[in-house]
């Protein structure tokens, strides 16, 4: 059975009421969390545009994730909780890998993490208006593969999507255990991408061979061809010389 995760609050900061309903059992049931990480509440740092952030394992002595709290005036309720849930599952795909090395990861916004937030936003189902919550799901959350990374943006989006909508969204596997299977596959998806190009050189390699060999025997053939008409000719021409 789900549960709703503890809200560990500043002693200054009421958690408010949406915040109960945005992260209720009814919510998280269909994510499949074994145990939910808890909440903690703190003021937005000046400057700061972050909803929340997830400190590093040995940091979060209740492997909670920290939310953001700042509540405008006369902002509607379900925007609120809103907020609150896309900030949440954000961050729990962050605790669920904060076990693994980055690097072994394809950082911390990389191909593991876009595919297992994903995975999290399928579960999630739609949001208000019906609007998918796989929609929240942006290339901010893909930023480590701009740059200097063994994939391409769009290697990585292509696999992601792959593990989290094809393979994974609909079983009945943890969203924890999701977290190790997908980084998993990305060790084997890795590996095999930086094969590639040497795979696809020894398969330039090979068709060039074969062609070579197609012309070779062309060329052995035009060869033939010619010393056989030259023999024809040569045959033709002493018949009629030993006719005459």
């Amino acid at each position: 059975m789900t549960t709703a995760p503890k809200v560990l609050a500043l002693k200054e900061i009421e958690p408010p009421s949406a915040l109960a309903e945005a992260l209720s059992s009814e919510f998280l049931r269909p994510l499949r969390i074994e145990n939910p990480p808890p909440v903690r509440l703190a003021r937005r740092p000046a400057g700061a545009t972050w909803g929340g952030f997830c400190s590093w394992q040995d940091m979060a002595e209740f492997r909670e994730v920290t939310i953001h709290f700042d509540a405008p005036l006369g902002q509607e309720s379900w925007v609120m909780v809103e907020k609150l849930r896309g900030t949440y599952l954000h961050e729990i795909a962050h605790r669920f890998l904060s076990k693994l090395p980055v690097d072994e990861i394809g950082g911390s916004h990389g191909p593991v993490f876009f595919a297992l937030q994903l995975l999290l936003f399928l579960r999630a189902g739609e949001r208000e208006g019906g609007r998918p919550w796989a929609w929240h799901a942006d290339l901010y959350d893909l930023h480590d593969c701009f740059g200097d990374h063994p994939c391409t943006p769009g290697q990585a989006l292509d696999w992601a999507f792959c593990q989290a909508a094809e393979l994974l969204a609909d079983t009945e596997i943890s969203a924890e255990s999701a977290a190790g299977e997908i980084a998993r596959r990305f060790a084997i998806w890795r590996e095999a991408m930086a094969l590639a190009p040497a795979k696809r050189q020894a398969a330039h390699a090979a068709r060039a061979e074969r062609e070579a060999v197609l012309v070779r025997k062309a060329t052995h053939v035009k060869w033939w061809i010619c010393y056989s008409i030259m023999l024809g000719a040569m045959a033709g021409l002493l018949a009629g010389l030993l006719a005459a």
